[in-house]
């Protein structure tokens, strides 16, 4: 049976494995990743596409940065600001604090030297990312979808998240009438299949050439 068989049943299952690979430490989510990429490239592309991460939340919003700092820990955030080397991102979280000001000051000084053990800064971080995570689940911060490229056969090695091409999963051909997922095929409306990786302006581009307006 497949590995991935129970995160493809539906939404809440896919989930499960993005905040799983999400929740996990580098080494883990490099592996995880790695073994989803190998059943199917495709698949993997949306996880990755739906994973959140310190350095996502870190071009967040203030206001959002807000909402997430004050449902933080402040023995949290402490360890956040004094590992941090980003002074903008230090900036908005500092502004954020509110009543929580006092305290995470007090915790700051818990680390001498004002270092913080990597292993203690890395935890911290997936705890932010955690609490994020929490406040889009309950509607009170959007979190965002990295675009991602749906890979056909001919590009899936091009467009590979860990740099492997998938197997597990079977494409259709440019030039097949009908595609994987059982819809007819772009080429049957006369239409140029668009180049793999094409995306934002550039896909939007494509297609208004495409479709001649």
């Amino acid at each position: 049976m497949s590995m991935l068989a129970r995160y493809k049943k539906n939404d809440k299952s896919f989930m499960e494995l993005v905040k799983l690979i999400e929740g996990s430490s580098s080494a883990k989510k490099e592996s995880l990743m790695k073994m989803v990429q190998e059943e199917d490239a495709e698949f993997a592309a949306k996880v990755h596409a739906h994973i959140l991460d310190y350095d996502v939340i870190k071009g967040f919003e203030d206001g959002v940065i807000a909402e997430i700092v004050a449902s933080t820990s402040p023995k949290i955030l402490a360890a956040i600001l004094v590992g941090e080397e980003d002074e903008g991102f230090k900036k908005v979280i500092e502004r954020s604090l509110g009543s929580l000001f006092a305290e995470v000051k007090s915790e700051k000084e818990v680390f001498e030297n004002g270092v913080v053990p990597e292993a203690k800064l890395a935890s911290c971080r997936l705890k932010l990312v955690s609490e994020a995570r929490k406040l889009g689940e309950g509607g009170a911060i959007k979190l965002p979808v990295k675009d991602y490229v749906k890979q056909t056969a001919s590009d899936s090695s091009s467009a590979s998240v860990a740099g492997t091409s998938g197997t597990g999963t079977s494409f259709a051909s440019a030039g097949d009438a009908i595609e994987a997922d059982g819809c007819p095929s772009i080429v049957n409306f006369g239409l140029t299949k668009p180049p793999g990786g094409l995306s934002g302006e550039r896909f939007e581009e494509f297609i208004k050439k495409n479709l001649g307006s």
